[in-house]
């Protein structure tokens, strides 16, 4: 039994402990991920929530901001997200930012963001050139503010999901497992909550065939 209890204490999120099997570890890690989403999500949520009470609108009536509104909430939620990561890695892991990943100047991770965006317009030209995807003009009314919000939001997503993939769960795994076994499970974990969304999406869309 105290096997046991001591076995359960060492998978526990809330401590940095190491010493145990390595699958017990692997098992911690995986523990570590979702918690730390859904941990991270519902704290989002009580503070979009407390926002809705804070601008005189009461969710729980169905008073809500309006649908554009809601969508930049929750893009933008991804940056709390990463606060509330960051903040998970030092008080519990008790590790630095270094740790995490962070060994580059600012600049560089700058660089990347605007590769990004280049690699996208060039994959969203090049699928236009092939007639996947057709011009029919351009809105009378084009929100350009709105647009650059989301891209910012966008940015907010992928940040947030490589701090928690690439960042806590890579750099856990990576001194007690095989690289190659580390870069596996961080990329199903980072695979998993999409394949979810996808299936959603899929009967989202069937519905309305």
């Amino acid at each position: 039994m105290s096997k046991i209890k001591n076995s359960l204490k060492n998978i526990s999120p809330l401590n940095n402990r190491t010493e145990m099997p390595v699958i017990l570890y692997i098992i911690k890690v995986i523990i570590i991920f979702w918690f730390v989403k859904f941990g991270s999500e519902l704290i989002g949520e009580a503070i979009v929530i407390g926002l809705h009470f804070a601008c005189g609108k009461n969710p729980l009536k169905g008073e809500m901001f309006d649908g554009n509104t809601i969508m930049l909430i929750s893009y933008y939620g991804y940056g709390l997200m990463i606060v509330i990561m960051f903040l998970y890695w030092k008080l519990f892991q008790k590790k630095t930012l270094a740790e995490l990943g962070f060994t580059k100047k600012a600049f560089t991770y700058l660089a990347g963001v605007l590769a990004g965006i280049v690699l996208i317009v060039v994959s969203v030209v090049s699928v236009g050139f092939t007639g996947a995807l057709t011009f029919n003009g351009v809105f009378s009314k084009i929100d350009h503010i709105h647009i650059i919000l989301m891209l910012g939001g966008f940015i907010c997503q992928g940040a947030m999901e490589e701090v928690l993939c690439r960042g806590i769960v890579l750099q856990l795994l990576k001194d007690r497992t095989p690289i190659p076994v580390a870069v596996g499970i961080s990329t199903a974990l980072f695979t998993i909550p999409h394949m979810i969304n996808m299936a959603g999406a899929s009967t989202g869309i069937n519905r309305y065939k």
